[in-house]
């Protein structure tokens, strides 16, 4: 007997705004590089970019261009990230 023929794989669906798979990203295992020149740190978030690179969430204070921390909306300096119990 021959053995059935392997199906072939579907295409990989592409991010809307980036050129990097829809199944890369924080909860895969995988992780994307950044898509500035030269950069070999992880992207962050669906820009494409590192936290270095404009990567991530941004902190909402005027005039700050720090990263956010965890679910808030601000950086450290500006009361964003966890707080004790």
């Amino acid at each position: 007997p021959t053995p059935a023929p392997t199906p072939a794989s579907p295409p990989q669906a592409q991010h809307p705004s980036n050129s990097y798979p829809v199944h890369c990203g924080p909860r895969s295992g995988r992780f994307v590089n950044c898509m500035s020149e030269g950069c070999v740190k992880a992207a962050v978030g669906r820009a494409g970019y590192c936290i270095a690179h404009g990567g991530g969430k941004r902190c909402q204070q005027e005039g700050c261009s720090k990263s956010a921390l965890g679910s808030t909306m601000f950086c450290s300096a500006h009361g964003g990230g966890k707080r004790c119990a």
